[in-house]
């Protein structure tokens, strides 16, 4: 947990320039997917941050440029 608030941190900080933005998250399985919803929700509560989390490039490259 110390290491991902760290990488939250971290982005959040090279993010503060802009005033929102929208991050997608790309994993191959259902740990990772759980590791990337944890760092999703501390990254929204640390930064005006839009993330989803996808499996799938194709559903991930749709729902950036929609």
């Amino acid at each position: 947990m110390e290491q991902l608030e760290k990488i939250v941190a971290y982005v959040a900080w090279k993010r503060s320039r802009f005033d929102k933005t929208k991050t997608a998250i790309v994993v191959s399985g259902d740990i990772d997917l759980g590791l990337a919803k944890m760092y999703g929700r501390e990254m929204e509560a640390t930064n005006r941050v839009e993330i989803s989390m996808f499996t799938k490039v194709n559903d991930t490259l749709a729902w950036l440029k929609g």
